[in-house]
């Protein structure tokens, strides 16, 4: 058995973001980078985004 204190520290709360696009079909960065934002601001320890982004 392995001590708690020897386990990476993941966090507690990680959350599937919508990847925010462009009326053109392309990834709006600039929403992605400000819902991320929230998303850390509000709690979150990371995320991932079904692009294949992640919220470190």
């Amino acid at each position: 058995m392995t001590d708690s204190n020897d386990a990476p520290h993941w966090g507690r709360l990680y959350t599937a973001m919508v990847t925010p696009m462009t009326e053109a079909g392309g990834v709006d960065v600039e929403q992605a980078q400000h819902l991320a934002s929230a998303l850390l601001k509000s709690g979150s320890d990371g995320g991932s985004s079904p692009r294949g982004g992640a919220l470190i």
